[in-house]
């Protein structure tokens, strides 16, 4: 079962982003299958995991995104995004179970970041001009 599937509602009109949140939907769902059953190791793992691949992505789309007037907004939302799972990864560092509150914030913020952020910016953005 997916917790997140991608639809056409999902979609920014640049296809390397689409793809991009495509995989993303595809990591956080193998995340969220595997997070009440991992442990401390394979959560250090999948967190790492998400860090990498989120952060080549959010690059991806600030270099789309750096003649946005707005750019420096799209940024604070990815440091938010990077911070809060840096925070989660410190509570399971010193024992905490974090699987309900990273299971939660990472649906809540990926439809929140692309059906809002994401489209809002990429509206008008021609892929043409994106390379």
């Amino acid at each position: 079962m997916d917790f997140i599937k991608w639809d056409d509602s999902y979609s920014v009109g640049v296809e390397k982003i689409d793809s991009q949140h495509r995989l993303l939907m595809k990591l956080l769902n193998d995340f969220l299958k595997e997070i009440n059953q991992a442990g401390k190791e394979e959560m250090e793992a999948l967190t790492k995991a998400l860090l990498n691949y989120s952060g080549h992505h959010f690059d991806m789309e600030e270099e789309f995104l750096k003649r946005h007037p707005n750019i420096d907004f799209h940024k604070s939302e990815h440091q938010k995004f990077v911070n809060r799972i840096l925070s989660l990864r410190e509570d399971l560092d010193n024992g905490k179970n974090i699987s309900g509150d990273m299971a939660s914030f990472l649906v809540s913020w990926l439809n929140d970041h692309i059906l809002k952020t994401d489209k809002a910016f990429f509206s008008g953005i021609d892929e043409a001009e994106t390379g």
